[in-house]
């Protein structure tokens, strides 16, 4: 397929990356209809092969060009302009009588577009807000990691302590025992069987009890450390959960999310012009 090079150098699409900005020509062109500009000339005349095939390839490269650059929304005026040049110069080539249907389809399937793509603006210019955002619950993340540390090695501190005093504690009970158990009694001895075996109850019952402590210590410490954890998580979850929505919205903006809307409204354009010529066929038999 052949065509000028003047047309080539206006609007070249075969570039899938690639945006051309049409140049302002001294002379205004006419408008295509369903864009709002006046009626052309009707006639009967059925465009050539080339025409319609050089048309189909635009729209085609028009709709699988995809924007390699961040913010995509920068591309959007261009492309369209290109979009709609390319239908303008279907019309301009091969002077073909368009009909209202066809004009309203293709005025309602670059409306629709435009909505899209707006949309799609409106997604970009909340970029740098998601991105502070994201930046901020980290840092929240961040801190809730590290206070949940630092109570952790608190409690490890508080814990190795009571468990070195009150070994401590059962140490000095067992030897006050030991020596308790050691005296003897009788009537010259400065304590009686009696009293002996008092302070040994005695002295047994706090033993018990200073153990009974230190086996507590371990279980008591390990449902400190797990009522922290819990705590933790609790504070972490929603912050979790914004940070991964929050990523999944900056990866979705930072793709040119705008491919798919695009192509389909360049298939839709073929599909309209393919639809045009058959009910311009039988006009001529």
């Amino acid at each position: 397929m052949e065509y000028s090079q003047q047309d080539n150098q206006s609007r070249d699409v075969s570039h899938p990356n690639k945006i051309h900005r049409r140049k302002k020509a001294n002379t205004p062109r006419p408008k295509h209809r369903f864009s709002g500009g006046y009626q052309l000339k009707k006639s009967n005349i059925i465009p050539s092969e080339e025409v319609v095939k050089r048309t189909l390839d635009k729209l085609r490269g028009l709709g699988n060009q995809a924007f390699a650059i961040f913010p995509f929304s920068e591309y959007f005026d261009d492309w369209l302009e290109n979009v709609r040049g390319v239908l303008g110069d279907f019309e301009l080539d091969s002077d073909i009588a368009t009909d209202d249907q066809f004009n309203e389809q293709c005025s309602q399937i670059l409306s629709n577009l435009e909505l899209a793509l707006n949309e799609r603006r409106n997604k970009e210019a909340s970029y740098d807000l998601a991105i502070k955002t994201l930046s901020e619950d980290k840092r929240v993340l961040e801190r809730i990691d590290k206070d949940y540390a630092i109570k952790m090695r608190e409690m490890e501190r508080r814990k190795n302590g009571e468990i070195k005093r009150l070994s401590r504690t059962v140490q000095d009970f067992k030897e006050e025992l030991d020596r308790i158990t050691q005296t003897k009694t009788g009537i010259f001895r400065s304590m009686s069987r009696k009293a002996k075996a008092q302070k040994a109850a005695e002295a047994s019952q706090k033993l018990n009890l200073a153990r009974g402590k230190l086996d507590l210590i371990v279980p008591n410490f390990t449902a400190e450390r797990q009522r922290l954890l819990t705590e933790q998580t609790k504070m972490q979850q929603p912050v979790v959960e914004r940070i991964q929505n929050l990523q999944k919205e900056i990866n979705s903006i930072e793709i040119d999310g705008s491919l798919d809307a695009r192509r389909a409204a360049c298939e839709a354009l073929t599909d309209a012009v393919t639809a045009l010529l058959k009910r311009k066929m039988p006009l001529l038999q």
